[in-house]
């Protein structure tokens, strides 16, 4: 039903969320680590879909520049994650649980201007969202599979 990149990915995303609420940065060395047991396992587990492994690595990229191009209003850390999960996943469920992460994040974003009313100095966590995401589109393969 579910790959083992794919349950990585999840194991990952519940450390890492967890980690991201409490410290707002990541380790370097943990970070390298986990790249190197994702690739390992990708490599030796992965089914045939190299392109969308590659096609997920790139938004990870992407993500890295965004990060050394905004002096990281998007972490390096979490630009590592993204590359980490579309490594896992493939570039098609990647895609899919940004859009949730970012729309959740929206939403909480909104939520939390008008309660708090600071917007200026406000930094939500982002792996928490990656994680929800990464959860309903889990769900949303288990319902396909079900129904």
């Amino acid at each position: 039903m579910f790959s083992i990149g794919e349950a990585f990915c999840l194991f990952l995303l519940l450390v890492f969320a967890w980690w991201d609420t409490k410290q707002r940065e990541f380790d370097k060395e943990i970070i390298v680590i986990t790249f190197f047991a994702g690739l390992t396992i990708t490599l030796t587990y992965g089914e045939e879909r190299w392109l969308a492994y590659a096609g997920g690595i790139a938004i990870g990229l992407l993500f890295l520049l965004i990060a050394k191009l905004t002096e990281e209003k998007i972490g390096y850390g979490d630009g590592m994650l993204i590359l980490l999960v579309g490594m896992n996943v493939g570039i098609k469920a990647q895609l899919q649980i940004l859009a949730i992460a970012f729309s959740l994040l929206f939403i909480a974003g909104i939520a939390a201007f008008f309660l708090r009313r600071k917007w200026k100095n406000m930094r939500l966590p982002f792996v928490p969202f990656l994680l929800l995401g990464d959860v309903a589109v889990m769900a949303g393969k288990a319902w396909e599979v079900i129904g």
